[in-house]
């Protein structure tokens, strides 16, 4: 049998980490926590490079974060989706769920 032999990649904790996701163009892993919503967690394989974003998502709780094929990051969570540019911008792109109740994230 082999054993292997894990740590964290990082400090940065979270209350339920959601929708983990490689960006190769910065080569961080990005994650969110879906219970805070309102932030973005990312880090590299060296910990001094992690760090939580305070994404402006205006109310929008964030469920999940993968890389743009245009720049920044799609966002989805709350009732629909939007797009975060590099520069901390936010853009609701569509919500298609009209139901309260029901999220995307």
């Amino acid at each position: 049998m082999r054993r292997h032999l894990s740590e964290p990649a990082c400090d940065l904790r979270a209350e339920h980490a959601e929708g983990p996701c490689w960006d190769a163009r910065t080569g961080q892993l990005l994650w969110a926590d879906q219970f805070d919503g309102s932030s973005i967690s990312r880090t590299t394989t060296t910990s001094s490079s992690s760090g939580v974003w305070p994404a402006p998502t205006r109310g929008m709780p964030v469920g999940a974060v993968v890389p743009a094929a245009q720049g920044g990051w799609m966002l989805a969570g709350g009732n629909g989706f939007a797009h975060l540019s590099v520069n901390g911008q936010v853009e609701l792109l569509a919500q298609p769920e009209s139901d309260p109740a029901v999220r995307c994230g």
